[in-house]
């Protein structure tokens, strides 16, 4: 049992003490060494000491775990040198990261489901505490937010825990039979490992903390919480049916929201949850494909950072939030834009991409040979990505009203060398990362990417059909971020503001003499509760071609090459 909570994550979290306590003049320097110790201790025990641990893993796989483990110590690296530069960062804030990078990668390293449920709580309290760092009244109300929904999604972990131990008399971790919806710790579990995806309707707490954490800390943090629970879920529940159609809404709610969303860094948060909805559609389909869902998630952990990354640069220097605002951004972070390209091409699976690798590796399963109607959806969903990114990300932010003249306006910040150099360098890591192990598993799985075989048509007829539709219909997705930055759970606020209404309308009529007049009066509540910004939404003309969008695509995508 020793072994079991003796993970290099701990040595993150034991680093954390005297980081706290370094004076900030000289914590950069300190954070640095603990950091590079703490990696190359992890890769000496792998070599010497796994056999002793492999037991214990998450994985059976070493070189799965290995991967893992240093992709969110390179995101992890890449966050402490933005963060460097950010005013409002202190040791304690640094040693909180430590804690919270900590407990991730120590999940990777036991299968114990008490000692994961600790180290998820552990990240919890961790983030909550960043959050608040800002001290500001928005930063206070999000980590509310957010430390309510993770204390839920910790209760439900708890109880599912507690009832798979009287059930099966110990915490190992394994697969749970498939669709059993009569065993509680299952859905105990299912269900706070959902909240802890940010699955709708449990969303509101990715889009509102991680908007009011400081920017380094996004890196992180979009890299962390959300995967490390797919990967859970990926052991756990490998095979449930009915994860495909939890994946398709979610996939749908995410994709359809980054489509209109005006905000760039609100944009990529909700790209994050059409990009899980995806992975839980692999995890639904079953183990067969799970070397598929890993390249997936590989993929997504250094390419979501990588756009993050860009976004904060833009928000950060060049002070613009809005994409309606953004104009000929290009000439401003050229290095920027060509570092993103990697991960904007590898998001939307083109041609020699680790995108593209882990897309060929599932529709090259025979598995799926009887599944046409899940390719079909997975197409779709994965249309509305390279529509988000590919050419709303790329043409909207930076080549929007393109000029060869460098943009002079008041809204640009002069660039501080040693700030813009720390984006430069963490773009660079992530780039070289991502170019890395698209090399590696092109070797490791023998996929011949250069063959012009009937998926890479297929992949080509998609990409086009996208670029066309976005070429007529770029003026209303520009009509609508003019005006719209969407509430992620608007929806829920008018239900709920509906019907608190209406039942203090009807306490109204049972306690008055006049049931005409409250019948009016219910009617006029009725109206009182259109929430404004539903109102601009329903009048939206991109919907209606939207939605459009989404019909033909599907059309189209039914259509064999």
């Amino acid at each position: 049992m020793l072994y079991n909570f003796l993970t290099p994550g701990i040595f993150l979290i034991l680093a954390s003490i005297p980081l706290s306590f370094t004076p900030k003049r000289f914590y950069k320097v300190v954070a640095l060494i603990l950091l590079f110790s703490a990696y190359f201790a992890f890769c000496i025990g792998m070599n010497k000491w796994s056999f002793y641990w492999y037991e214990w893993f998450l994985f059976s796989d070493e070189r799965v775990l290995f991967i893992l483990t240093s992709i969110f110590f390179l995101v992890f690296l890449g966050s402490m040198l933005t963060s460097f530069v950010e005013r409002e960062q202190t040791p304690t804030n640094l040693a909180m990261l430590f804690v919270y990078v900590g407990a991730t990668i120590s999940i990777l390293f036991t299968k114990n489901l008490l000692y994961i449920l600790s180290f998820l709580e552990t990240m919890m309290l961790a983030a909550t505490f960043i959050i608040f760092s800002k001290k500001d009244d928005n930063s206070k109300t999000e980590g509310l937010n957010y430390f309510r929904f993770h204390i839920l999604g910790g209760t439900l972990l708890l109880i599912g825990t507690m009832l798979y131990y009287f059930k099966y008399d110990t915490f190992e971790l394994s697969l749970f039979e498939k669709d059993n919806f009569y065993d509680a710790s299952a859905l105990f579990i299912l269900l706070g490992l959902l909240i802890n995806l940010a699955a709708p309707p449990f969303s509101s707490w990715l889009l509102g903390g991680y908007m009011a954490a400081p920017l380094s800390a996004g890196l992180i943090f979009i890299a962390c919480t959300t995967k490390i629970s797919a990967l859970l879920m990926m052991q756990l529940f490998a095979g449930w049916n009915s994860l495909i159609f939890v994946g398709i809404f979610t996939a749908l709610y995410g994709i359809l929201y980054s489509i209109f969303e005006n905000n760039l860094r609100r944009m990529i948060f909700y790209l994050v949850l059409g990009e899980l909805g995806i992975f839980l559609i692999f995890i639904g389909i079953g183990e067969r494909i799970m070397s598929a869902a890993f390249i997936f998630i590989i993929n997504d952990l250094l390419c979501i950072p990588t756009l993050l990354c860009s976004a904060n640069f833009i928000s950060h220097f060049l002070k613009k939030e809005k994409i309606s605002e953004m104009k000929n951004i290009f000439n401003n972070s050229k290095a920027v834009m060509v570092l993103s390209t990697m991960a904007v091409f590898s998001l939307t699976a083109l041609p020699f991409t680790l995108g593209y690798i882990s897309k060929k590796y599932l529709y090259t399963t025979d598995y799926l040979a009887n599944s046409y109607w899940v390719t079909s959806i997975i197409d779709l969903l994965s249309e509305g990505v390279a529509l988000c990114i590919l050419f709303k990300f790329t043409i909207l932010v930076f080549f929007k009203d393109f000029s060869y003249r460098r943009q002079t306006d008041s809204n640009v910040s002069t660039l501080n060398p040693k700030e813009y150099w720390a984006y430069i360098c963490t773009l660079t890591l992530f780039y070289a990362a991502l170019f890395g192990l698209t090399v590696y598993f092109i070797v490791l799985l023998g996929i011949d990417i250069v063959g012009f075989d009937k998926f890479f048509l297929k992949q080509t007829q998609h990409i086009l059909i996208v670029g066309a539709f976005f070429l007529l219909s770029r003026k209303y997705l520009t009509y609508s971020m003019n005006m719209y930055s969407f509430d992620p759970n608007i929806l829920y606020l008018k239900a709920w503001s509906c019907l608190y209404l209406r039942l203090v309308a009807i306490t109204r009529c049972l306690t008055e003499s006049s049931i005409l007049i409250n019948f009016q009066a219910i009617r006029k509540l009725n109206w009182e509760a259109r929430l404004e910004r539903w109102e601009s939404f329903a009048d939206c003309k991109g919907i209606g071609w939207g939605l459009t969008l989404a019909i033909a695509i599907l059309l189209i995508s039914l259509i064999p090459f």
